[in-house]
C-alpha cells in the first residue's frame, strides 16, 4: 500500500527532499526538477521527517551524528 507523505504527520520524506537538502548544504541553493526553490519551503517540507541524516551532512551543520532531518533543518533555521 502506497502513502503519500504529508510534511505536516512527518514519518519517511522522499530522497528527492532529502537530496535536495544535502544539495543545499553543499550549494545554498534548493533545486527540484530544476525549480529552483526558496530554503524556507524546504524546511517546511523536512520540518517533521524522521530520517536519520547522513552523519557526513550532520557534521556540516556541526550537529550529533544520528541527528534526524527535522533537527537539522530546525537548526538550518536558526543559522539562516
Amino acid at each position: 500500500m502506497y502513502h503519500k507523505f504529508s510534511p505536516a504527520k512527518g514519518g519517511h520524506a522522499p530522497g528527492y527532499l532529502r537530496d535536495a537538502f544535502h544539495e543545499y548544504l553543499e550549494t545554498e541553493q534548493v533545486v527540484i526538477d530544476e525549480v529552483e526553490r526558496p530554503i524556507k519551503w524546504l524546511i517546511g517540507q523536512l520540518w517533521n521527517c524522521t530520517d536519520i541524516m547522513p552523519s557526513e551532512y550532520c557534521s556540516l551543520l556541526d550537529i550529533p551524528s544520528g541527528s534526524t532531518y527535522a533537527q537539522a533543518v530546525r537548526f538550518a533555521l536558526d543559522t539562516i
